[in-house]
């Protein structure tokens, strides 16, 4: 196995282009990579500006050297760490003939000084650029000189890699989700700011801290869940490529999940104290209909749907979700979202699941897993507790008030070693068994019960153990089916 090495230097202002031509060098990877090629795309966007005043240089520049192809993308200016990129990259071709040079402006009206300077000086140097216009005609001239390189004249003298060492097991998980959640999360941000270079993930000092960051980050259940996934490892047995899949599965849904659970709560929240007239839509209540009486386990699709008929229904009765990133979820939902391309496929696992399976379906899923995650990132900033026990308290001049005694639903807690946090205080009462989720301000919770759930704390057990509801029970009906992390 031979690995291909391709740079791309782009700014935040051409993010989405970004996403989708990483989607596409996946696709023609998986081409590829029965070929004995792996196109391994390293990514520097989002990253020069935090990493200017603790980066080292030569460090930095060994990666644009390195690589094989330089991929540059441009609208209306050109950033300074971006035309460094360009400087480096030109500098090591004229020496080397490698890296090759592919430079792409968006199609503009409106440009700032410093891009129309790159243009005349890429006139100067006889260089020619592309113009695109949109993510699928980037890609379409991208593709086609792909497709025109000689692979045997350029990885010449590349060396020969072992499939396990190219393909490791939640290294693009760990690098996108790191960035996505480092403005949630100051220890992020700071393991980016210092050690974030291009290639990161491979180096297990560096993506360890980030997944340890990772799981403690995320909202409670996921944060567990996520744990599980990060330490199957990268044995690439048969078994653990089997185990990894499924684990894949269950993380992509279990967030999905949440979020609908979230809307839910809220949805019930309103009804119950009667805040505000809800009309629904046909389609609309027969879809939160099929979910309540459905007596089979939805797939992540299913959710998919679901999701886009509770935003639905918020936004029809302007209805604001105390969590403010769904309010905006509308980019989520058209025909060429990533999101809703994800979901489609990952749909498709419990197919993929009863066939042989390889380790590239290990990589592709995981892609489409980061895409599901990265959309909901906002949950790193979330806690997620669950109630045990409340007491009243009332004083003199003081206002009476509902003592919670809670426990974390976080890593250390899903045993039944776990023990109860301090109390805190509501003047609302809560369930007993409420599972709570909140940012910064405890008395501003939703609570996601009954929907999810600490079976612990309704037997009374030490420890958590969350289950997500699931369906109802196919011989009786009137009782619930749960699925339980543990």
């Amino acid at each position: 196995m031979k690995k291909l090495n391709i740079f791309l230097a782009s700014s935040n202002e051409l993010k989405k282009e970004r996403e989708q031509f990483e989607i596409e060098i996946y696709r023609k990877g998986k081409d590829w990579f029965s070929k004995g090629i792996f196109l391994n795309l390293l990514v520097w966007e989002g990253l020069s500006g935090a990493m200017s005043s603790t980066r080292s240089q030569d460090e930095y520049n060994k990666f644009v050297r390195e690589s094989d192809l330089f991929v540059l993308l441009a609208w209306t200016k050109l950033g300074e760490y971006t035309e460094e990129e360009f400087n480096v990259a030109l500098g090591q071709f004229n020496t080397s003939g490698k890296p090759k040079i592919y430079t792409y402006l968006k199609e503009t009206e409106d440009s700032e000084t410093s891009l129309t300077q790159f243009k005349n000086r890429l006139n100067d140097l006889g260089h020619f650029y592309s113009v695109f216009t949109d993510s699928i005609s980037l890609w379409h001239q991208f593709n086609k000189e792909l497709d025109k390189i000689n692979l045997d004249e350029l990885l010449r003298n590349s060396p020969v890699e072992d499939k396990s060492d190219i393909l490791i097991f939640n290294a693009h998980l760990t690098r996108e989700l790191t960035l996505a959640i480092a403005p949630y999360n100051d220890d992020a941000q700071q393991l980016m700011e210092q050690d974030g270079i291009p290639g990161w993930e491979l180096k297990p000092d560096i993506s360890d801290t980030a997944k340890e960051i990772i799981v403690y980050s995320f909202a409670g259940a996921l944060g567990i869940q996520l744990s599980r996934l990060m330490s199957i490892g990268n044995d690439q047995s048969d078994d653990k490529i089997r185990k990894y899949l499924e684990n894949c599965l269950i993380m992509a849904k279990k967030v999905i999940q949440t979020i609908c659970f979230i809307f839910l709560s809220e949805l019930w929240t309103q009804k119950k104290e009667g805040k505000q007239k809800i009309t629904l839509q046909d389609a609309e209540r027969q879809a939160i209909n099929r979910f309540f009486t459905s007596l089979r386990e939805f797939g992540v699709n299913d959710y998919y749907l679901l999701l886009k008929c509770l935003y639905s229904v918020f936004q029809n009765n302007s209805i604001t979700c105390a969590i403010s990133p769904l309010n905006n979820l509308q980019d989520l939902f058209t025909d060429n979202s990533q999101f809703r391309n994800a979901c489609e496929k990952l749909e498709l696992i419990d197919d993929l699941l009863k066939r042989e399976q390889s380790v590239w379906d290990c990589y592709e899923v995981e892609v489409l897993l980061t895409q599901v995650l990265v959309s909901f990132s906002f949950l790193a900033a979330y806690k997620m507790e669950s109630v045990r026990r409340i007491e009243y308290e009332l004083t003199y001049q003081n206002q009476p008030c509902y003592l919670h005694r809670y426990i974390g639903v976080s890593l250390g807690n899903d045993t039944k070693t776990g023990t109860e946090d301090s109390m805190k205080y509501k003047a609302v009462l809560l369930k007993n068994d409420a599972v709570l989720l909140y940012k910064d301000r405890y008395r501003e919770c939703i609570s996601l019960s009954p929907f999810i759930i600490d079976i612990n704390s309704l037997n009374n057990e030490r420890g958590v153990n969350i289950g997500f509801y699931s369906s109802r029970m196919q011989n009786n009906p009137d009782k619930l089916r749960y699925r339980y992390l543990n």
